[in-house]
């Protein structure tokens, strides 16, 4: 019996770790999905200009998104639809957009 309370309550402190989930094969895989994110954002700013506002041209820019990284809107939006039921994943993606467009911008600076 003494032993019975530590065991039980190590498995209830193991049990509460939570561990992150697996990526079903239909869905865009993190890094993946962190470029196409950052991309998405490159294409979305540039159209955030005044004399870019034109939804043809947001289209087309999601359209080339989408090409480039061999997907549609489809995939993007079931996937982002998974990795927002799972923040640590969502976290973990946004965490390497933010690394891309970082990068990015140091480039751009040079």
């Amino acid at each position: 019996m003494k032993f019975f309370l530590p065991l039980l309550l190590l498995i209830l402190i193991f049990s509460c770790i939570s561990k992150e989930p697996s990526v079903p094969g239909d869905i865009i895989p993190v890094e993946k999905m962190a470029v196409i994110l950052a991309d998405i954002h490159l294409a979305q700013a540039g159209v955030n200009f005044p004399a870019k506002r034109d939804t043809i041209i947001r289209a087309a820019n999601y359209s080339m998104v989408f090409h480039i990284h061999s997907t549609d809107t489809a995939q993007v939006e079931k996937s982002l639809t998974f990795y927002k039921q799972h923040p640590v994943l969502m976290n973990r993606i946004y965490d390497r957009v933010i690394e891309e467009l970082s990068r990015i911008q140091a480039e751009s600076a040079k």
